[in-house]
């Protein structure tokens, strides 16, 4: 009873935001219908509508709802972040380097992590593991050292073990620290397999966010490690002689990495 006479393919661009999240993906076409645009190599531009994508389905015995992937989009996204960044490093004559990690607990689909390392080798674009389950995926995943595997979340011993294991092998694991007593399993093990680990650091920011997670937020927050951890951190690695594995790495100088 509400509707408008005159209701337009713009009117409906504009109430479901597809210009805004679209970013260039998605679009309405001539006949109102969703339209998918997947870039491909050769410079080109591939379209569908989602209406046939669907009936094509359909056709082949496919029931709805399904999840779409499209995996030129993927390639696309990460050929374009790591091209982003390389630009601004240019631009701003900054003397590091981007290296991209896809944190795996995003989605643990095999498929999705393949085509991620696939198309991320040209710029080396690496895992980030939370646990040990994810941490066997980038093992299997990664056929070659090069990309960096970033260890987050919970460490206990086995997973920091693997992780040395790893970096026996050659990977660039680095181990990131979110609470003091995840240093002295560090420690004991990497001098148990004779392993020099690179670490890095979360530090427990004092600033609190707004919305869902403010309660866990700034002080709060289970992870990471206040001024006074920080620097217990420091003291444990300078009393093991291990402050050099906490860095980061700038004209071939060694320093702390956080």
């Amino acid at each position: 009873m509400n509707a408008k006479p005159d209701w337009s393919i713009a009117d409906a661009d504009e109430l479901y935001r597809i210009s805004g999240w679209g970013a260039g993906y998605f679009r309405l076409n001539a006949d109102g219908n969703l339209v998918v645009s997947a870039p491909l190599r050769n410079g080109k531009t591939a379209e569908i509508a989602m209406l046939d994508l669907i009936e094509g389905m359909e056709v082949r015995g496919k029931s709805m709802p399904v999840m779409l992937r499209v995996q030129n989009l993927l390639e696309n996204q990460i050929k374009l972040i790591n091209e982003s960044f390389s630009k601004a490093i240019a631009d701003s004559n900054y003397r590091g380097k981007y290296r991209g990690v896809f944190p795996i607990k995003v989605n643990q689909q095999a498929q999705v992590i393949e085509d991620i390392v696939r198309f991320g080798k040209p710029w080396q674009h690496g895992l980030e593991a939370g646990s040990k389950a994810e941490l066997m995926i980038a093992l299997s995943m990664l056929s070659e050292p090069g990309p960096l595997i970033v260890c987050n979340g919970y460490k206990d011993r086995e997973f920091v073990e693997l992780g040395l294991g790893m970096t026996k092998l050659g990977f660039q694991v680095i181990f990131v620290i979110e609470t003091p007593a995840e240093l002295p399993i560090i420690v004991e093990s990497s001098q148990a397999m004779g392993v020099r680990p690179v670490i890095g650091v979360r530090a427990k920011l004092f600033s609190r966010v707004s919305g869902r997670w403010n309660a866990t937020s700034g002080d709060r927050s289970m992870f990471g490690l206040n001024a006074s951890q920080l620097v217990g951190v420091i003291d444990g690695l300078k009393a093991a002689g291990m402050l050099d594995c906490l860095q980061f790495r700038r004209n071939g100088q060694n320093g702390c990495f956080f």
